[in-house]
This record gives structure tokens, C-alpha cells and sequence, in this order.
């Protein structure tokens, strides 16, 4: 009974305090209405937050300590930037408690006493120029995260020297015994002239570590097993397995050049850059499956098959002089940069899906057959031949310095994006391509365009000013500029004339500290690229023309109302903490490269399209603007939580991201989703995803079971997807699949009955009638070698790609009879049967080794394009050549006059 008591008694005391709660907030609510819609309270509130806007912006000290001491709102202000060496007195009372951030940077170097930094500040740098040894524990305040402090080496280093919270900071002098003087909560640790030998478990839990001067023997344990990112910048030891860390995703190594045993490297690496190796490979990289880009800017040895990851998508070896074979690359790589090699050329040699090629000393035979058929970007500088052979694939060509000369329609009707070279002589009417829109004119060219020269489709004339602001003064086609690059720190004067009206996009590209004034950048500036070394006042100087701006400042921040509204796409290098009301809600498109700060709720506005590559701090819900439909998040690797991810979402990309997809994680308005790492089961991850029509996952390779991919996927990609697949597992509505590495028996309904087009680059398998449906359009066959009959592919089938690899015997009638296009196997070596081809082909490139005169009736009458092999030398008949041919591609050896009859129906 006495227990019942206690509980009433209780429950009325627990009634009793919610309901003086409730009086209380009633109260409190009323009072704050009173004061709200009190006029005399309500400005003096807005004035006050106008000036917190106002001086929330970076105060630079410059010229004197009255800049600070005497500012008119010092109690505003938030971040500081000194620049003068001048004593910080009044001590104690100089820096109001405001502030967040100091940097003490160029003459700075005057004495820091205690109590001189508020307990209000988390970020502080002391600068290069800082030359003093400070107390750290009883000068900085264990308010500090996030510390630069250049030049401390002071000895010992004590422990708890730190503040507890630290998790940033960067002492490039250091190099003394240091274990036990991090705390745990540090993230990231630069020291740069570090060269003792590393006690186990000094460096935490550290997860991005850089030392650019040790080199001591590294041993087992050295480095935290939580390091993802490790740059080695002096280090030329043996690497050991166990060495590294098994999480580590990203390595640097500048001066590196040791043999690797096979196991040394960590499967988990995504990124390896070794700026000095040049050692044979082996089976150094073979293991790396999740490598994706790799860059060995001095390696110059012979490269074997399957010495490189098939997973590479991006390889620099810009140094190679060693021949390479056809195949040796992965067929993974799309951007590919070997600036030395100037070996000839083979089929093959370079891989069938590079997009993007450099090859700046290359001075041999270009052609067709030797570049992939997808190339889009080509680079080029000692190529001198008058005329090009280049694939119509491409939009983009930079030619560098050469040739000379260029003969009239040598470039591709392609071409959208041109550079001409440095030592053009000459601008000839037909040499641009009709479908140029963007021009970059030979730096020196100063000679007047002759009428028509430059194509009506052009909307973009690049000028490139990089000796001198007299390139852009006495420029003779200054009036026809819409696009400008200055490279060079000179004074923009005359102000206001310099740049000329009419310029629609402009690039200021180097470090310039000359003064910019307003009217500099002309009003019809629409995307503008800046990259500016002293503080600038971006609001007057930006005009209000200005839609889309790329800001490479990363020294000081960008804070609230520095940004005019006119910006709808923004581009920032920096990483710092974001306030909100730093972007405004007309920015629809934000990339922010290097951000990887804890993220305020709101401080990405009213952001649509959102672009985080570097950001890798577990997401929380709120962080992400509701307002979001494309994502791109480039190193994140946390687990997804619930309602994290805004319900607007239609686009995701995670390049990095790796951990199990719990159910109704993603929201269900995706249509799109990119997951470039993702190597896990799918089990229920995706199903709720009713309106994803995009599905591409590069590195998967699980097995998939039926009902585990929405019935709404229209495209699926599987690069590297390599499991038996079931009938009816891969859901009905796909009508693009790509199976670039599948290579077990495709059995009937295992390719869905709506696919139109599809990709087995690797298939050798069988090959018989009903494997495939009839609702295919394009097919491509990259390793089929059997033989092909009557009845085998279906009827519908409009365009036939096989690779170098085909088919050793394509019997008469196997093609189908409505294919358009048709690309025959390189290395073909049966000879071509009337009847081989159908009547219904209008585009058509015979094999690289075809070298036989052509049998009348071969060609048909539909056919309007041919390619001949790189071998053809043969005399044409005008007989064997159908009337409707307007276009023939011949090798450069082609030795033969072409007859009149078959040129007067040729237009190109």
C-alpha cells in the first residue's frame, strides 16, 4: 500500500512539473511575440544581425593592429587574417571572443602571449614566417581542432602538449620523438621534415597521414590500421607485405623506387601515384582489383599482359619508351596518357574504351584502325603530318605545337573542340570543321582571317594570354574574342577597357595579385573561372551577368552575402567549414572538390545538383538539402543511415562507397544509380527503388538472385561482373545491358526479352539461335571466336560490332538481313563470299587485313560508307562499287588512283 502512495504521490508530482512546464512555455511564447512585434526591438535585432552578416567575412589586417583594435563591429567578427608583423596589443584584448579562426601568415612574427587567443577559436595557422618557439599548452586554448603551426619544433615534446580536441594539424618543421604526443581524436597529421623512427601506435587513429621526409624502414605496425590516405614523399625502402595498412585507399610515393612483391600493396587502394618508380612490375599491381587510377610518371620498362588491374580506368605512364603490344592494357582504361611514346602504332595497343589519349611525342602513322572507335579527347604536339586520319569519334583535339601545315577537311567532322597548333603557318577555308564551337587560335597567330574561315557554328573563340597583357591589348581578333585565359600577373589596365566587351567566358588561371576594380570583368561575362591570391571583394567585382563561377581561391573563405545572387553553378576549391546563408537559394549547382568539414544543416541552401568529391564524414539526416536530385559523393565509404538521403533524390553516384545497402536506405525517387566500388550482396538493398531506370556497378561481382533488381531498370551496367547468371534473373524491362567481363554460357531468357542493345566484350562462349531476343538492335562481340550460322543472331539486329577477336568462320547469310552497320572482325582471314553481306547495309569497315579485290556483287546496293583495312592495296573496280557509296575511308599506303566514276559520287 505504501508503495501504491509513493507512485500517486509521485505521478502528482510528475503532473504538477509538466504542467508548470506547460505554463512556463506559454509564458515564455507570449513574452517572445511581445518583443517580436515590438517595432523598436524587432530592427534593433535586424540591424544587429545585418551587421553580423557584414563582418562575419575574413577581416584582414594589413596595414595596421588599429584595423582591428578600432573596428567599429570588432565584437562581430569571426575570422582574422594578420599579414604585418606588428605586437598583438593591447595583450589579452586584441582579438574579441568572436573570433573562430586566426591565421597568422607572410611578415607575421611577433611574440604570442597567453590569454592573446580567445577560447572561442578552432582554427589557427601560424604561417611560414612565424619563427618563434611558443608555449602550445598555455598559449593555444584546447578550443583549437584544427592547427598549423610551421615552423615548432620545439624539444621535448611533451605529451598533452596538444588540445585534447585536436583532429587537423600540420607542423612541417617537426622532427623529434613524438610518441604519445597526439591525442586520439586526430584525423589528419602533415609533417612534412619527420624523419625519426615511428614507436607503434604513435599516430592513433589517424586516417590521413603525410610525411614528405622519412625514410626509415617502415615496419609492421607503424602506420595506424585506421590510415586511408598516405603520401611518403622522401621515402625509397622496401615495402614488405603487412607493411601498409589494410585500409589504406589512397598512396602517394614521390621518391619510391623498389622492387614490390606480389601481396605488398593492400587490395583496398583505389589510387596509387609513384612519381619515381621504375622498376619491372610482375605481379606487383595484378592483385589490386579495386585500383582505379594509377599514375608512374617516370616508369619506362616493358609492360606484360595482366601486369596492370583490369579494374584502371585512369593510367599515367607519361614517361613509357618501351613497345607495347596489342592487348597489353586493360580494356578497363579510359583515360590513358603516354606523352614519350613515339613507337608505331597497332591495333589494340591502345585500349578499346579510352575516351580520353595523350600522346604529345607520338610522330608515326594515326589512323583510324589504331585508335579506339569511342575516343572523344585526343592530345597531340610533334605530330607533322599535313594530313589526319582520326576516328569520327572525336569532339575534342588538342594538337599542341605541330604540324606546320593542315590540308583543308583533315580534321573530323566531329570536332566540336579545337586547338590549332602553336607553328600553324596559315588558316584555310574547309580546315576548321562546320562543327567547331569552341576555337583556340595559335598564340602567335597574326595573320586576318580570309572569308569563311571560321564556321558558322562557332560560338566560342578562345584567346590564350600567357607572355603578355599586350597579347590581349593589340590582339588583331580582339573583337571577335568570346573566350579569354590570362595567365600572366600584370596590371589590368587600362581598367575597365582591357578585357573586351562581348567576352562571354573568362579565365583568370594563375595566382594573380594585381588589383581587379570593378567594370574590369565586362557585364557580358557569363562563366568566369578566378583564381586570385589577395582578398577580393567578389560581390562589386563579379558582374551581374555572371550565371556560372569557378573560384580557386583555398585561402580565404568564402563567408555570407561575399557571392552576387546571379550565380546558379558554383564551383569552389576550399576546404572549410560552410555557414549557412554562404549560398544562396539560386544556386542550383554546387561542386565543392575538396570540402571535407562536418557539415551545419542548411548550409547548402537550396542546392539541386550537389558535388562532394573529397567528403568523407559519416552523412547525418538534415545534412543534405531536401531540395537535392543529384548527388555525387567521390570518397565516401560510411555506412548509409536511414532518412539521411534526400526524398527528392534522382540521381546517386558513389565512387567509393562499399558497405551493404540496408533496406529502404535509398530513397525511392532515384532514377539513376552509379556504384562505382560497391562489391557486396545485394540481398533486399534495392527493391524499393520502383523508379530506378540507370543501374551501373563497375566492380560488382556477386550473385544475383531473381526479384533483387527493381523491375524498372531500362540500363545495366556490369563491367566487371563475372557470376552464372540464371533465366529470368535479370528483371524484363532492361533494354541496355552491358556485360563487359561475363563469360559462361548464355542460355535462353538469360538476356531479357526487351534488351536492345548489349556488350559482351569477353564472351568466347557459344553461340546459337534463341540465346539471344528478338528485340535486339546493337550488338557488340569483343572475344567471340567460333563460327556463326544461318539463324544464330536474331533477325532484328541493325548493328553488328565485332572486335579485333571474331568470329574464324561467318558462314553466308549468318548476318542478319536488316543490319545497317557492320563492323567485320580485324583479323578475319576468310575470304569475303558474295552473299556474306546483306543488302540492307549501308556502313560498313572490312577487315584490317583484307587484301583481295573486291567480288562483284559483294558490296550491296544499300551500302553509302566503306572502311578498307589498313592493308588494302588493291586497284577498285568501278564495277564492284555500288552507285549509292558517297563515302570511302582508305589506308595512307593506298597506292592506287581511284576511278572518276566512283569520285564524282563521293562527297566525302
Amino acid at each position: 500500500m505504501e508503495s501504491i502512495n509513493n507512485y500517486i504521490e509521485n505521478d502528482n508530482n510528475s503532473n504538477s512539473e509538466i504542467k508548470n512546464k506547460n505554463i512556463n512555455n506559454f509564458n515564455n511564447n507570449r513574452l517572445f511575440f511581445l518583443i517580436w512585434r515590438n517595432k523598436v526591438i524587432l530592427n534593433i535585432i535586424h540591424r544587429h544581425l545585418r551587421l553580423y552578416n557584414m563582418t562575419k567575412k575574413v577581416t584582414h589586417v594589413n596595414h595596421s593592429m588599429s584595423q582591428l583594435r578600432d573596428h567599429k563591429h570588432r565584437t562581430y567578427i569571426t575570422k582574422i587574417v594578420f599579414s604585418i608583423n606588428k605586437p598583438l596589443t593591447p595583450h589579452g584584448e586584441l582579438i574579441p571572443n568572436s573570433v573562430s579562426a586566426i591565421y597568422f601568415e607572410k611578415k607575421f612574427n611577433s611574440p604570442i602571449l597567453e590569454c592573446d587567443i580567445p577560447l572561442s577559436v578552432t582554427s589557427l595557422k601560424l604561417g611560414h614566417k612565424f619563427k618563434l618557439q611558443i608555449d602550445i599548452k598555455s598559449i593555444i586554448p584546447p578550443s583549437v581542432t584544427d592547427l598549423e603551426y610551421h615552423n615548432y619544433n620545439l624539444s621535448p615534446f611533451a605529451t598533452n602538449t596538444l588540445p585534447p580536441s585536436l583532429t587537423s594539424l600540420n607542423m612541417a618543421e617537426l622532427n623529434q620523438n613524438i610518441d604519445g604526443v597526439f591525442p586520439n581524436s586526430l584525423k589528419h597529421l602533415d609533417l612534412f621534415k619527420f624523419n625519426q623512427e615511428i614507436i607503434t601506435g604513435t599516430f592513433n587513429s589517424v586516417v590521413n597521414l603525410i610525411l614528405g621526409s622519412f625514410d626509415q624502414p617502415l615496419r609492421p605496425g607503424d602506420i595506424p590500421i585506421t590510415c586511408e590516405s598516405l603520401k611518403l614523399g622522401s621515402y625509397n625502402h622496401p615495402i614488405e607485405p603487412n607493411i601498409l595498412p589494410s585500409k589504406l585507399k589512397s598512396l602517394t610515393l614521390s621518391s619510391f623506387n623498389q622492387e614490390i612483391p606480389n601481396n605488398a600493396l593492400p587490395n583496398s587502394i583505389t589510387y596509387l601515384k609513384m612519381c619515381r618508380f621504375n622498376k619491372p612490375l610482375s605481379k606487383s599491381l595484378s592483385s589490386l582489383n579495386s585500383l582505379n587510377t594509377l599514375k608512374m610518371k617516370t616508369f619506362n620498362k616493358i609492360i606484360s599482359r595482366k601486369s596492370l588491374p583490369s579494374s584502371i580506368e585512369y593510367l599515367n605512364i607519361k614517361s613509357l619508351e618501351q613497345l607495347l603490344k596489342p592487348n597489353v592494357l586493360p580494356p578497363s582504361i579510359t583515360l590513358l596518357k603516354m606523352n614519350y611514346y613515339n613507337f608505331p602504332l597497332e591495333p589494340q595497343v591502345i585500349p578499346p574504351n579510352v575516351k580520353q589519349l595523350e600522346i604529345k611525342s607520338y610522330n608515326n602513322r594515326l589512323g583510324k584502325d589504331l585508335l579506339p572507335d569511342n575516343l572523344q579527347v585526343l592530345k597531340l604536339s610533334k605530330y607533322k603530318e599535313t594530313l589526319l586520319d582520326l576516328p569520327s569519334s572525336i569532339t575534342n583535339l588538342n594538337l599542341g605545337k605541330n604540324p606546320k601545315e593542315l590540308k583543308a577537311y583533315s580534321i573530323p567532322q566531329s570536332v566540336k573542340i579545337l586547338k590549332l597548333p602553336k607553328k600553324l603557318r596559315s588558316l584555310e577555308v574547309g580546315l576548321i570543321p562546320d562543327s567547331v564551337k569552341e576555337l583556340t587560335l595559335p598564340r602567335d597567330f597574326d595573320k586576318k582571317f580570309k572569308k569563311d574561315v571560321l564556321p558558322k557554328s562557332l560560338t566560342k573563340l578562345n584567346c590564350d594570354i600567357n607572355c603578355s597583357m599586350d597579347q590581349l591589348r593589340y590582339h588583331p581578333h580582339r573583337r571577335y574574342a568570346t573566350s579569354i585565359i590570362i595567365g600572366v600577373d600584370e596590371k589590368f589596365e587600362p581598367h575597365g577597357q582591357l578585357i573586351p566587351y562581348g567576352v562571354t567566358e573568362l579565365e583568370l588561371d594563375l595566382n594573380l595579385d594585381k588589383e581587379i576594380k570593378a567594370g574590369d570583368i565586362p557585364i557580358t561575362v557569363t562563366n568566369l573561372r578566378l583564381c586570385y591570391s589577395l582578398p577580393i571583394d567578389l560581390k562589386s567585382i563579379i558582374p551581374p551577368s555572371v550565371t556560372s563561377f569557378d573560384y580557386l581561391n583555398n585561402e580565404y573563405p568564402v563567408e555570407p552575402n561575399m557571392l552576387p545572387p546571379s550565380i546558379t553553378n558554383l564551383t569552389l576549391r576550399m576546404d572549410q567549414e560552410i555557414n549557412i546563408g554562404t549560398f544562396s537559394n539560386s544556386i542550383q549547382k554546387l561542386n565543392l572538390s575538396f570540402f571535407n568539414q562536418i557539415i551545419i544543416p542548411g548550409s547548402f541552401g537550396s542546392v539541386v545538383e550537389l558535388s562532394l568529391d573529397s567528403f568523407n564524414h559519416p552523412l547525418k539526416p538534415g545534412d543534405l538539402p531536401i531540395t537535392c536530385q543529384e548527388l555525387n559523393l567521390g570518397l565516401y565509404d560510411h555506412q548509409i543511415q536511414p532518412n539521411v538521403l534526400p526524398s527528392q533524390l534522382k540521381k546517386l553516384t558513389l565512387q567509393n562507397y562499399n558497405h551493404p545497402i540496408r533496406y529502404g536506405v535509398l530513397p525511392e525517387s532515384i532514377t539513376e544509380l552509379y556504384l562505382n566500388n560497391f562489391n557486396q550482396k545485394l540481398s533486399n538493398s534495392l527493391l524499393l527503388l520502383k523508379s530506378l531506370k540507370t543501374l551501373r556497378m563497375n566492380l560488382f561481382d556477386q550473385k544475383i538472385s531473381i526479384g533483387e533488381l527493381p523491375q524498372s531498370i531500362e540500363t545495366l551496367g556490369l563491367t566487371h561482373f563475372n557470376q552464372p547468371l540464371k533465366p529470368n534473373v535479370l528483371p524484363p524491362s532492361i533494354t541496355t545491358l552491358i556485360l563487359s567481363n561475363y563469360n559462361h554460357q548464355i542460355e535462353p531468357q538469360v538476356i531479357p526479352p526487351n534488351v536492345q542493345n548489349l556488350e559482351l566484350e569477353a564472351y568466347s562462349c557459344n553461340i546459337y539461335e534463341g540465346i539471344f531476343p528478338n528485340s535486339l538492335l546493337n550488338l557488340y562481340l569483343g572475344s567471340f571466336t567460333g563460327k556463326l550460322f544461318p539463324g544464330d543472331l536474331p533477325p532484328s539486329i541493325t548493328e553488328l560490332h565485332f572486335d579485333y577477336n571474331g568470329p574464324t568462320k561467318i558462314n553466308v547469310f549468318s548476318i542478319p538481313s536488316k543490319v545497317k552497320v557492320l563492323r567485320l572482325p580485324h583479323n578475319y582471314a576468310q575470304p569475303l563470299e558474295v552473299g556474306l553481306i546483306p543488302d540492307s547495309v549501308e556502313d560498313l569497315r572490312l577487315p584490317r587485313f583484307f587484301n583481295k579485290p573486291i567480288p562483284k556483287g559483294l558490296l550491296p546496293e544499300s551500302l553509302t560508307t566503306i572502311f578498307f583495312g589498313d592493308y588494302y592495296n588493291q586497284p577498285l573496280d568501278p564495277d564492284t562499287i555500288p552507285k549509292s557509296v558517297t563515302k570511302i575511308d582508305m589506308p595512307e599506303t593506298y597506292s592506287f588512283p581511284i576511278p572518276a566514276s566512283i569520285i564524282k559520287n563521293l562527297k566525302n
